[in-house]
């Protein structure tokens, strides 16, 4: 009747991808210990995988409350809130995540994508600058920050990055794409 083994369990059916038998034990462990942060932290992660994205922010939101600067917990609540049409929502947890991990790269990138799907270029650049400068180069990424490049008025900047770019990845189809659309 131990919290601590039904959390044990419980991350081994997680592990095992066994999600739905994972859930009653996580369920009995916050039960027992309501600021189990990695039993919330688990149970939100399966409920997203779910796609029960109310439960999820609901987890993630418990977990943010109970270690306030936890950046992960902050990035998680971001993720189910923007899946759940709350923009807002998400991005105030993502600049709070930003504000407690200056070196996460992810948060950045999402960001950079809900400034660039609000048109406001000036923030999307900025927040894709910081996620490049982080070290993130792949393809698909690079795709997004040379158009908001583009969009924001930096045609030559983001020429530079797709020639530099297209010598690294020279078959991506992203880069291909991208170097007709520019």
């Amino acid at each position: 009747d131990k919290g601590i083994y039904h959390y044990e369990l419980a991350q081994v059916y997680a592990k095992l991808m066994l999600f739905n038998q994972a859930i009653p034990h996580l369920l009995k462990t916050v039960a027992q210990n309501p600021e189990h942060v990695r039993a919330h932290l688990i149970l939100g992660t399966i409920y997203f995988k779910n796609g029960d994205l109310d439960a999820a922010a609901k987890q993630f939101k418990i977990v943010t409350e109970v270690s306030p600067s936890y950046a992960d917990g902050f990035y998680e609540l971001g993720n189910s809130l923007y899946y759940k049409g709350d923009e807002k929502g998400a991005k105030e947890a993502y600049l709070t995540a930003c504000k407690l991990n200056s070196s996460f790269a992810e948060v950045y990138i999402k960001l950079g994508q809900l400034y660039a799907d609000e048109k406001n270029y000036d923030e999307a650049t900025t927040y894709f600058q910081k996620a490049y400068e982080l070290g993130i180069h792949e393809p698909a990424f690079m795709s997004h920050y040379i158009l908001t490049l583009a969009a924001n008025g930096q045609k030559e900047k983001a020429s530079a990055m797709l020639t530099a770019l297209e010598d690294i990845y020279p078959t991506s189809p992203e880069l291909i794409k991208l170097k007709d659309l520019l």
